[in-house]
């Protein structure tokens, strides 16, 4: 019984490991005020030709329902000519389309946050297209330059 129950521990936690590996949402820290960070990102994905879907202000929406949060904002964006390609690939990844990018209020600062590209090469199994994969790792260098110290170097 003791045995058995050992697997399971070990399993789980095993479980628990890859799951949160899978949704592990990469952030680094911005130089700049919260709302700065925002204006700076947009413009870099404007520079970058990427489309902006939607924005959700999420501190501002809490604030009008009376709960007090930390600033957190989204951001909806992504590139369709890429997004079809890896829907070609696999309709799945479409659940994660267009891509998000979080901005937070840490408390060490401001926080940018995404989900890696690897992350979803590995949850929707999509083989080849590292080329794709690569471009959209490049657009995340890009955008966390734009607000990182020193350019993100």
């Amino acid at each position: 019984m003791k045995k058995v129950l050992l697997l399971l521990l070990v399993f789980f936690s095993a479980t628990a490991i890859q799951l949160r590996a899978q949704n592990a949402v990469q952030f680094f820290n911005s130089e700049f005020d919260y709302y700065t960070t925002i204006e700076m990102l947009k413009q870099e994905m404007q520079q970058q030709g990427l489309t902006i879907f939607a924005e959700f202000n999420h501190y501002e929406n809490a604030l009008n329902v009376g709960v007090e949060v930390r600033p957190v904002y989204v951001i909806v964006f992504g590139n369709p000519i890429v997004g079809s390609k890896l829907m070609a690939a696999n309709p799945e990844i479409a659940f994660e389309l267009p891509l998000k990018l979080l901005v937070h209020e840490g408390e060490s600062g401001i926080k940018v946050g995404y989900l890696p590209p690897s992350v979803l090469k590995t949850r929707y199994e999509i083989k080849d297209n590292e080329a794709i994969f690569g471009g959209m790792h490049q657009m995340y260098n890009r955008l966390a330059g734009s607000v990182m110290p020193s350019g993100g170097k």
